[in-house]
């Protein structure tokens, strides 16, 4: 059983020559919380072409109707990112989450997957 809920897009255009980015992203400790738990996000970002971390780069967060913005993080020089100690809603449902990179010279942007956080009691 997956204690984590996790997904991951690239995004790839070949007609520029930027090195292709992936960017995941993961609810912890577990995708289901109860109204106002506390709970965080992580991922990565990486450098397709050269299997390689992108260390400081800001990753963005959109969110779901119901959840507060969350700040940009900038990613570690293992090209992890995480965000610690978001408070869920007290609203039971579904919350969606996803991260964003916006990209640089040479290299592409990327968007992890749509992620949903559950509430419920």
């Amino acid at each position: 059983m997956m204690n984590k809920q996790q997904n991951s897009i690239k995004i790839d255009s070949n007609h520029n020559r930027r090195n292709p980015t992936s960017l995941s992203l993961s609810i912890e400790p577990f995708y289901i919380v109860k109204p106002g738990a506390t709970y965080g996000l992580s991922g990565k970002l990486l450098d397709l072409r050269h299997g390689r971390p992108m260390r400081s780069q800001r990753i963005i967060f959109e969110n779901g109707h119901g959840i507060p913005s969350i700040n940009s993080i900038i990613t570690d020089d293992s090209g992890n990112f995480r965000v610690d100690g978001l408070r869920a809603p007290i609203t039971e449902g579904y919350y969606n989450h996803r991260a964003l990179y916006e990209g640089r010279p040479g290299y592409n942007p990327s968007a992890s997957g749509v992620i949903a956080l559950k509430v419920m009691y």
